[in-house]
């Protein structure tokens, strides 16, 4: 706690004044850099081991959110950015504590349990703690971690929180913690966003089938997978995800339909067909008249 506390404490006055560095620390890019690096050398030199001492860390975050000297939101928003900062300093060996805190928390209340009606995220992660500063820490770690290390958080997506993922308010937990990550893959790594987004499909439909098809947030899920495609991938990938979207439940079918080229051509029916191959609406009337004019000046020199 006093190490999150002064390590706040420390940016904060970092940040405000910024004071010139020194020469035997000019290898930091800044203070705030150095004090970063300087916190984790003091965490790796206690005499415990690293999943207590990450486990320490985020239930300090947690008492320290609900609890004084701590009352302003923007305070406990720094110090949950200022603990991401330093656990993308330290070894990996610490930062998988924050993946496992994940692992546990879809697997009981209130993620665990399928929601009968559309949930508000915003007010079911203010109403638990836990949910909500596990939320930012994870955005914190992924915002000052590098790009070889978010690589990692695919594989573990599939093999270790996949089988986890059973319902949709576990689903929509997994979309927030996905949704900061969006735009920096596409500006940094588009490769690594296209399975990003094909793991959240697959996603997507195992929730789908698992509930027969029933989802009461899929207006929510929808936008954000509009949103990926309109905004980042385009039609990359399309081949992949008409066969996860055709193979869904008729509400997110039709909520999704526009993604997918053939469900969109077979909704607006035989119009559609023929437009997309070229003719026009306003083309088949004429075409029609003409023949009957012709068959009915032939019929009349008879």
């Amino acid at each position: 706690k006093n190490l999150l506390l002064k390590l706040f404490q420390g940016l904060e006055s970092f940040s405000s004044s910024a004071p010139p560095l020194s020469w035997p620390l000019s290898e930091f890019t800044s203070s705030g850099c150095c004090l970063i690096y300087s916190s984790s050398v003091e965490i790796m030199t206690l005499p415990f081991d690293a999943k207590i001492v990450s486990k320490n860390i985020i239930d300090t975050i947690v008492s320290l959110s609900t609890a004084p000297p701590i009352t302003k939101n923007k305070d406990i928003l720094s110090i949950i950015n200022g603990a991401g900062a330093l656990f993308s300093a330290l070894p990996d060996m610490y930062s998988l504590v924050i993946y496992n805190e994940i692992l546990e928390l879809v697997q009981t209340p209130p993620l665990s349990t399928p929601p009968n009606e559309t949930i508000n995220c915003l007010a079911l992660f203010a109403s638990s703690t836990h949910l909500g500063c596990l939320l930012n820490l994870f955005h914190a770690f992924l915002h000052h971690c590098s790009v070889s290390v978010i690589s990692g958080f695919t594989s573990w997506m599939r093999t270790q929180l996949k089988p986890l993922i059973n319902n949709e308010l576990q689903l929509l937990y997994l979309c927030h913690l996905l949704g900061p990550l969006i735009n920096r893959l596409a500006s940094e790594k588009p490769t690594l966003l296209l399975e990003v987004v094909l793991e959240l499909y697959q996603f997507i439909h195992k929730v789908d089938q698992l509930q027969g098809g029933v989802v009461q947030n899929c207006d929510a899920l929808c936008d954000l997978l509009y949103h990926i495609k309109y905004m980042h991938i385009g039609d990359l990938k399309k081949e992949e995800i008409e066969k996860i979207v055709t193979s869904l439940h008729p509400p997110l079918r039709m909520r999704l339909r526009f993604l997918v080229h053939t469900l969109a051509s077979s909704k607006t029916g035989i119009d559609n067909k023929q437009h997309s191959a070229g003719v026009t609406p306003t083309m088949l009337p004429s075409t029609s008249i003409a023949t009957m004019i012709s068959m009915a000046e032939s019929m009349d020199t008879s």
